[in-house]
Protein backbone atom coordinates (compact mmCIF):
# COMPACT_ATOMS: atom_id res chain seq x y z
CA UNK A 1 0.00 0.00 0.00
CA UNK A 2 2.40 2.67 0.76
CA UNK A 3 4.42 1.49 -2.43
CA UNK A 4 1.10 2.47 -4.08
CA UNK A 5 0.44 5.99 -2.31
CA UNK A 6 4.47 7.33 -2.82
CA UNK A 7 3.91 6.53 -7.06
CA UNK A 8 3.30 9.13 -8.07
CA UNK A 9 5.32 9.40 -10.86
CA UNK A 10 3.36 6.34 -12.35
CA UNK A 11 -0.06 7.51 -11.83
CA UNK A 12 1.01 11.25 -13.50
CA UNK A 13 2.21 9.51 -16.76
CA UNK A 14 -0.51 7.20 -17.60
CA UNK A 15 -1.57 6.70 -20.98
CA UNK A 16 -4.79 5.30 -22.90
CA UNK A 17 -5.55 2.65 -22.24
CA UNK A 18 -4.25 3.13 -19.23
CA UNK A 19 -5.71 7.04 -18.23
CA UNK A 20 -9.07 8.19 -20.02
CA UNK A 21 -8.75 8.83 -23.61
CA UNK A 22 -10.53 11.90 -25.20
CA UNK A 23 -13.96 9.56 -26.40
CA UNK A 24 -14.19 8.31 -22.54
CA UNK A 25 -13.63 12.27 -20.99
CA UNK A 26 -17.13 13.21 -23.62
CA UNK A 27 -18.66 10.09 -22.01
CA UNK A 28 -17.80 11.69 -18.18
CA UNK A 29 -18.84 14.58 -19.36
CA UNK A 30 -21.97 13.87 -20.40
CA UNK A 31 -23.12 12.49 -17.44
CA UNK A 32 -21.93 14.79 -14.86
CA UNK A 33 -22.38 18.17 -16.72
CA UNK A 34 -24.71 20.56 -15.40
CA UNK A 35 -24.18 19.00 -11.91
CA UNK A 36 -22.06 20.25 -9.24
CA UNK A 37 -20.51 19.84 -6.64
CA UNK A 38 -18.72 17.25 -8.55
CA UNK A 39 -15.75 15.07 -6.66
CA UNK A 40 -12.87 13.29 -8.20
CA UNK A 41 -11.42 10.36 -6.88
CA UNK A 42 -7.64 10.18 -7.30
CA UNK A 43 -6.17 12.95 -9.57
CA UNK A 44 -6.29 11.75 -13.18
CA UNK A 45 -5.10 14.65 -15.12
CA UNK A 46 -7.78 14.04 -17.60
CA UNK A 47 -10.82 14.12 -15.30
CA UNK A 48 -9.96 16.80 -12.71
CA UNK A 49 -11.47 19.65 -15.48
CA UNK A 50 -14.70 18.04 -14.29
CA UNK A 51 -14.90 18.36 -10.94
CA UNK A 52 -14.95 21.08 -7.68
CA UNK A 53 -12.38 18.72 -5.46
CA UNK A 54 -10.69 15.44 -5.47
CA UNK A 55 -9.90 12.71 -2.65
CA UNK A 56 -6.86 11.35 -2.64
CA UNK A 57 -4.37 9.64 0.08
CA UNK A 58 -1.33 10.98 -1.46
CA UNK A 59 -2.54 14.43 -2.79
CA UNK A 60 -0.44 16.05 -5.07
CA UNK A 61 -0.61 20.09 -5.68
CA UNK A 62 -3.67 20.80 -8.03
CA UNK A 63 -5.80 23.53 -9.51
CA UNK A 64 -8.57 22.15 -7.80
CA UNK A 65 -9.10 21.43 -3.95
CA UNK A 66 -7.70 18.47 -2.83
CA UNK A 67 -9.02 16.02 -0.03
CA UNK A 68 -6.00 13.47 1.77
CA UNK A 69 -8.95 10.84 2.80
CA UNK A 70 -9.11 7.17 1.90
CA UNK A 71 -11.95 6.90 -0.96
CA UNK A 72 -13.34 4.33 1.53
CA UNK A 73 -13.17 6.68 4.37
CA UNK A 74 -14.62 9.87 2.43
CA UNK A 75 -17.23 11.60 4.06
CA UNK A 76 -18.20 14.70 1.96
CA UNK A 77 -20.59 14.81 -0.13
CA UNK A 78 -21.28 15.53 -4.01
CA UNK A 79 -24.06 15.55 -6.95
CA UNK A 80 -21.47 13.24 -8.74
CA UNK A 81 -18.24 11.16 -7.52
CA UNK A 82 -16.17 10.13 -10.72
CA UNK A 83 -13.12 7.77 -10.56
CA UNK A 84 -10.98 6.10 -13.24
CA UNK A 85 -9.81 2.58 -12.04
CA UNK A 86 -10.89 3.05 -8.50
CA UNK A 87 -12.59 -0.05 -8.36
CA UNK A 88 -9.67 -2.07 -9.64
CA UNK A 89 -7.55 -0.50 -6.78
CA UNK A 90 -10.54 -0.63 -4.18
CA UNK A 91 -13.25 -3.36 -5.45
CA UNK A 92 -17.04 -3.20 -5.57
CA UNK A 93 -17.29 -2.96 -1.97
CA UNK A 94 -16.66 0.97 -2.55
CA UNK A 95 -19.55 1.56 -4.69
CA UNK A 96 -22.30 0.98 -1.85
CA UNK A 97 -19.93 3.32 0.48
CA UNK A 98 -20.41 5.67 -2.22
CA UNK A 99 -23.85 5.84 -3.40
CA UNK A 100 -24.14 7.02 0.36
CA UNK A 101 -22.23 10.30 -0.84
CA UNK A 102 -23.70 11.12 -3.95
CA UNK A 103 -26.78 11.01 -6.40
CA UNK A 104 -24.53 9.35 -9.28
CA UNK A 105 -21.56 7.63 -9.65
CA UNK A 106 -19.69 7.15 -13.24
CA UNK A 107 -16.41 4.83 -12.89
CA UNK A 108 -14.40 3.45 -15.74
CA UNK A 109 -13.54 0.05 -14.86
CA UNK A 110 -11.00 -2.33 -16.22
CA UNK A 111 -12.23 -5.67 -16.58
CA UNK A 112 -8.45 -7.56 -17.27
CA UNK A 113 -5.01 -6.66 -16.22
CA UNK A 114 -3.31 -4.99 -18.67
CA UNK A 115 0.33 -4.40 -19.70
CA UNK A 116 1.62 -1.28 -17.16
CA UNK A 117 -0.53 -1.72 -14.66
CA UNK A 118 1.33 -1.88 -11.17
CA UNK A 119 -1.57 -1.97 -8.26
CA UNK A 120 -5.02 -3.03 -9.78
CA UNK A 121 -6.22 -6.42 -8.23
CA UNK A 122 -9.94 -6.58 -8.63
CA UNK A 123 -11.39 -7.42 -12.09
CA UNK A 124 -15.30 -7.09 -11.86
CA UNK A 125 -17.48 -8.98 -14.83
CA UNK A 126 -20.80 -7.34 -13.25
CA UNK A 127 -21.91 -4.43 -12.20
CA UNK A 128 -25.29 -5.14 -9.87
CA UNK A 129 -27.28 -2.23 -9.39
CA UNK A 130 -25.72 -0.22 -12.28
CA UNK A 131 -28.03 1.72 -14.96
CA UNK A 132 -25.23 2.26 -17.28
CA UNK A 133 -23.04 0.43 -18.89
CA UNK A 134 -20.75 1.52 -21.55
CA UNK A 135 -17.95 -0.10 -23.30
CA UNK A 136 -15.65 1.75 -24.39
CA UNK A 137 -12.90 -0.19 -25.86
CA UNK A 138 -12.11 -4.07 -25.62
CA UNK A 139 -11.82 -5.00 -21.58
CA UNK A 140 -13.07 -1.32 -20.41
CA UNK A 141 -16.07 0.08 -19.47
CA UNK A 142 -17.64 3.04 -17.62
CA UNK A 143 -20.29 1.96 -15.52
CA UNK A 144 -22.92 4.58 -14.23
CA UNK A 145 -24.60 4.11 -10.74
CA UNK A 146 -27.68 6.28 -9.47
CA UNK A 147 -30.39 8.66 -11.40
Amino acid sequence: MDELLKDTKHWQNLEPPLAPNEDEVKIYEKYVKGRGPICLLGMTKELAHLCEYMVDMNPIKQDRPVIKSDWADFNGMADAIMGDGVLNLAGMDLVPKLMERCDILVCRVFLRKFAGMKYATHFPNSFPGSRDVVVTQPDIAIVVWGE
